[in-house]
């Protein structure tokens, strides 16, 4: 064999192991381009996911924001409230001091009625004296007993009135 034949095998095979060799790469690059092709749409799909997330992620801040301001304001009311019942608890103190002020003044009221009850009886007897003093005495002492009588009737008048009061 000569030389160019030699040559010439040697470049067929060359030309035989670049086209497997290319074909080979052709093979490679296409399934380079299959995995390529893959991961974008893979990259889309997440890329699609990641705008839902983002959506969603800014309605949750949104609500977020929302139920921050709520927050402020029931934070606020709730300071309003506890001012409020800090000054019902004052008005409650100041109502059972009254209360016990008024417990008292009722035993003092309560102890001048049962005195003036025991006036009264006194007093009826004391009327009916005067009445029989006024029949037999003369116009001016019968003047003085009427007057006397008369303030008699007005201090039963306030006993009643008092006991009324008090019962009600």
């Amino acid at each position: 064999m000569n030389t160019e034949n030699i040559i010439m095998d040697v470049l067929q095979q060359l030309v035989v192991s670049v086209d497997g060799m290319k074909q080979n790469m052709n093979k490679r690059f296409n399934r380079v381009e299959e995995g390529l092709e893959k991961v974008e749409t893979r990259l889309a799909d997440v890329e699609v996911r990641l705008e839902k997330v983002e959506t969603r992620l800014a309605d949750v801040e949104v609500r977020l924001d929302k139920v921050e301001t709520r927050l402020a304001d029931v934070e606020v009311r709730l300071e309003k409230v506890e001012t409020r019942l800090a000054d019902v608890e004052v008005r409650l103190e100041n109502v059972e001091t009254d209360l016990a002020d008024v417990k008292e003044r009722l035993g003092n009221v309560e102890s001048r009625v049962e005195a003036l009850e025991k006036t009264n009886g006194s007093l009826g007897e004391m009327f009916e004296y005067t009445i029989k003093l006024q029949q037999e005495a003369s116009d001016k002492i019968h003047d003085v007993l009427q007057f006397h009588a008369h303030k008699i009737t007005e201090n039963e008048k306030n006993i009643f009135f008092l006991k009324y009061k008090l019962s009600s």
